[in-house]
């Protein structure tokens, strides 16, 4: 079998997304629906297979209908332009209308199953293709009536898309925390240090009608660089 390496997701790639203004106009996005509804909103970001065109989805109505922790949609013609554009997964975020970033057990089951549902493109043979893609999960959380946002950045670095792996991280993060959970800090390097995991917590503060971010606290983005495997 012929393994294809696709064009990497580098750490500057990543860097470029977590500063561009659609990034940053979906975190505004979000906020105000957490701020105004008090429920969790989210977005995606998307990047061709074979090509490095990003494309965003942004929903057109908030998930407000959508079980807690499960806020992930896709419209039919969202789903269309994945399958036509053969894209796949970079970044999923959602938002948190309370100050805490801490994943809910769905929440890291569902990083599996992004996986799982998104590791197929289709191609000029009479099968789809696996893809081996770690893409990354984004918890973010409103401080200080939005002056402050912070997001967890998460990602699994397992070949196998184990949704029974997001159950053990949930009970690793609970018997080391337990009530400690709120500790926005110490939940990111608690997720960092299980086997196969990385997380990094990223702090933007909110200037006029953005969100900027220091260079250093991109620097730690470094580690959820990867290249994508066509199998």
């Amino acid at each position: 079998m012929t393994i294809q390496k696709l064009a990497p997701v580098t750490h500057e790639n990543l860097k470029h997304i977590f500063t561009s203004r659609n990034f940053l106009s979906g975190i505004k996005k979000a906020t105000n629906i957490a701020l105004k509804r008090n429920t969790e909103s989210q977005f995606s970001v998307w990047r061709g297979v074979f090509s490095e065109n990003i494309k965003y989805f942004f929903p057109n109505q908030t998930t407000y209908d959508m079980p807690s922790s499960t806020s992930f949609e896709l419209e039919p013609k969202q789903h269309e332009q994945i399958d036509n554009q053969k894209l796949m997964p970079i970044i999923h975020y959602h938002c948190h209308p309370i100050p805490y970033v801490s994943p809910s057990e769905q929440d890291l089951i569902f990083h599996f199953d992004i996986r799982n549902q998104y590791n197929l493109v289709s191609r000029d043979g009479p099968l789809p293709q696996p893809i081996e893609n770690y893409h990354l999960d984004c918890i973010g959380a409103i401080r200080e009536s939005g002056k402050f946002h912070n997001l967890l950045v998460l990602q699994s670095r397992l070949r196998t898309a184990d949704s029974m792996e997001g159950e053990f991280a949930y009970q690793q993060i609970m018997d080391r925390l337990g009530r400690r959970i709120d500790d926005n800090t110490l939940l990111a390097k608690t997720l960092d240090s299980l086997s196969n995991w990385n997380a990094h917590l990223l702090t933007y503060e909110k200037k006029g009608n953005s969100y900027n971010i220091s260079e250093g606290q991109l620097s730690g983005l470094e580690k959820f660089a990867y290249t994508p495997v066509l199998n």
